[in-house]
């Protein structure tokens, strides 16, 4: 089938969205600008392609993008609105629409920030920010790069700039007794071969937020120097280079490079994650002292590099009133699209005539009017114009006199109000549970399973957690506590059966040009490679 049979057409509607144009595609799906027929907000829509749909694998990790980032709200990480599948089975996710170019773009245009060391920490310090507030909740990225960052204006502020965290698409989900580590599948890598932290490289069992500090730290040195620290052209040389070979200093590329960057990003490229920064907000923190400036007011220190794109600020979309075709059902004129924004029209401005100081007459109108000019009709005018203003007085007076209230001989008994209405809890539940990897739902006291995760399941609301267990071949039971005093998601995390797990094959090193695996397509087009190799 070709790639213009598989688009989707202009107008056809995903969700409560209308699809407004296509933006872009790449080797997992494509990209679409969409509006909500009712709010009339603007949204990026990702759309996988069919066959990439019918793996579940994929479509699993394309939702754990959607939770991973819906748990997130930061003003530096894009916002997720809604996740589904569309009637033909292709997965998609909403998310807000942004105005601006990814680093990897701008990069690849100017080569170099430097010198504006200033707005080069600026960036730095709000995306450590932003994988800060996803380590809190238990969030790695794992493919953090110049393609994931991407450069905004922010809305109806042209004159600002702002910087997003984008896919959360590879991103490892925690539980709470996850948080120190990350468990991954021994002998496979996965993430972006110029940016991968030594550990990922390896494919060691054992991930956790010290990889982001490492791909930071290699994403800072390509904004100072114009270049990643291994620069190499085969995938296996550059992963050989993140395992052995000791980063370069800024300094020796770039020799007017502030002391306090040189060496923080020496210790971000440390090659054992203990030696690193320790946190991302320690990473902030040596921004707020480098730029002598906090957190919230890195943004107006944020400029715009040559070449920037310019984008006209959008107009606020009109308030919809009841009578309105958007909430009748009916789908409103589209408005005219500029760059990369939709600009809502604004009705013409209404021009009004100076009026003279003396009195001109009535105005002229297109039907046969007779103007007074005749000394009888100056008469009539006399006449009335007392008339008219002796009414007006009148009217005005009626309405302003003081009047007298004659209170009633006895108080009237007033009826007790009403009790007003207690809100009654619902009587049942929506539960979603969510597991890693799919699992089976056994609720306590049931003879059949409920369902595989990630499965919404319906309860009595009770205030006391309903027992449940957990199961998937290859990995513990896993008994759980399921929350059903309100509607929520859980998620959890089942541990592998050693005892019938199959012996894991030893760790394989590529060497340079021999790394084995394929490529795989970005789902938003960026040019970046992933690479994933799986051991002998």
């Amino acid at each position: 089938m070709s790639n213009l049979a598989l688009q989707i057409p202009v107008g056809e509607s995903i969700g409560p969205y209308t699809v407004v144009r296509r933006l872009g595609a790449g080797g997992m799906g494509e990209v679409y600008l969409a509006r909500h027929r009712v709010l009339a907000r603007e949204a990026a829509i990702k759309v996988l392609l069919p066959e990439i749909s019918m793996d579940e694998s994929i479509v699993m990790r394309f939702f754990n993008e959607a939770r991973a980032t819906a748990q997130l709200r930061h003003p530096n990480i894009v916002e997720v609105f809604d996740c589904d599948t569309l009637p033909n089975g292709r997965a998609y996710l909403v998310m807000e629409f942004l105005t601006g170019e990814s680093l990897r773009t701008c990069l690849d245009r100017v080569g170099s920030l430097a010198p504006n060391f200033r707005s080069i920490a600026a960036m730095t310090g709000m995306v450590a920010d932003a994988l800060q507030a996803a380590h809190d909740n238990g969030i790695v990225h794992r493919d953090l790069k110049p393609d994931n960052m991407f450069l905004t204006v922010p809305r109806y502020q042209p004159d600002r700039l702002s910087v997003k965290v984008l896919d959360f698409g590879i991103a490892k989900l925690l539980s709470s007794g996850e948080r120190g580590s990350t468990l991954t599948r021994t002998g496979s890598l996965i993430g972006t071969p110029l940016y991968m932290s030594p550990e990922q490289c390896r494919g060691v069992s054992t991930i956790n937020h010290t990889t982001d500090i490492y791909s930071l730290g290699c994403v800072l040195f390509e904004m100072v120097a114009g270049r990643p620290p291994f620069p190499m052209e085969a995938p296996g040389d550059i992963l050989v280079a993140h395992i052995a070979q000791p980063a370069p200093a800024l300094s020796s590329l770039v020799p007017d490079t502030p002391p306090e960057l040189d060496v923080l990003v020496g210790r971000m490229l440390a090659k054992e994650p203990a030696a690193r920064v320790p946190s991302m907000a320690a990473v902030v923190a040596a921004m707020e002292s480098f730029l002598g400036a906090h957190k919230p007011d890195f943004s107006a220190l944020l400029d715009r590099p040559a070449g920037f794109p310019v984008f006209d600020a959008p107009t606020p979309p009109p308030v919809a009133l009841p009578g309105d075709a958007a909430l009748l059902g009916r789908t409103p004129p589209p408005t005219p699209i500029e760059h990369l924004s939709l600009r809502t029209s604004v009705p013409p401005v209404e021009t009004r005539t100076p009026v003279s100081k003396e009195y001109a007459g009535p105005p002229a109108f297109a039907s046969s009017t007779t103007a007074i000019t005749s000394p009888k009709g100056k008469w009539i005018l006399l006449l009335v114009l007392p008339l008219a203003l002796f009414l007006v007085v009148f009217a005005v007076y009626s309405v302003m006199r003081p009047r007298t209230v004659i209170a009633p001989s006895t108080p009237t008994a007033r009826e007790p109000a009403a009790p007003e209405p207690v809100a009654t809890p619902p009587a049942r539940v929506e539960v979603e549970i969510v597991s890693t990897p799919t699992a089976e739902i056994w609720l306590d006291k049931e003879t059949s399973p409920r369902g595989n995760t990630p499965q919404k399941v319906l309860l009595l609301r009770s205030d006391t957690p309903i027992p449940a267990v957990l199961k998937a071949a290859g990995y513990q039971n896993k008994s759980v506590l399921v929350d059903a005093s309100k509607s929520r998601t859980v998620v959890f995390t089942l541990d592998p059966d050693k005892a019938a797990s199959v012996a894991m094959p030893k760790e394989h090193v590529a060497s340079p040009g021999r790394a084995k695996g394929k490529r795989i397509g970005p789902a938003d087009g960026d040019s970046s490679s992933k690479f994933r190799a799986v051991g002998d």
